[in-house]
């Protein structure tokens, strides 16, 4: 099968603005990982179908230069908090400060 990580280190190597689908590492620290690894978004399957609204968003964000999650966070962050549990930010290895410079 295709890894992920694999392949986000092939197309952050080439500028290639990435966003990571998932539906079995969906949770806090493979999200905290894709973010810190060079993802521009940490898209779970279940949002598939508005996967066009996201892809603007992070090519928007690309075109500016900008290393932060924004836009699409934004639309996702009931989702995930629903998933996660409230603090879910709070709780990441890397503790939440991390988050600070991506959102």
């Amino acid at each position: 099968g295709v890894r992920g990580y694999d392949l986000l280190k092939i197309t952050k190597g080439k500028d290639i603005p990435t966003l990571m689908l998932t539906a079995h590492a969906l949770d806090p620290e493979n999200f905290a990982r894709s973010i810190k690894k060079g993802a521009l978004a940490y898209i779970p399957k279940d949002k598939l179908s508005d996967i066009d609204v996201f892809l603007k968003d992070v090519l928007e964000a690309h075109e500016k230069g900008s290393t932060k999650i924004g836009k699409w966070f934004g639309r996702l962050e009931s989702f995930f908090e629903e998933q996660f549990g409230a603090y879910w930010q709070e709780k990441v290895k890397e503790g939440p400060d991390f988050w600070k410079k991506y959102i």
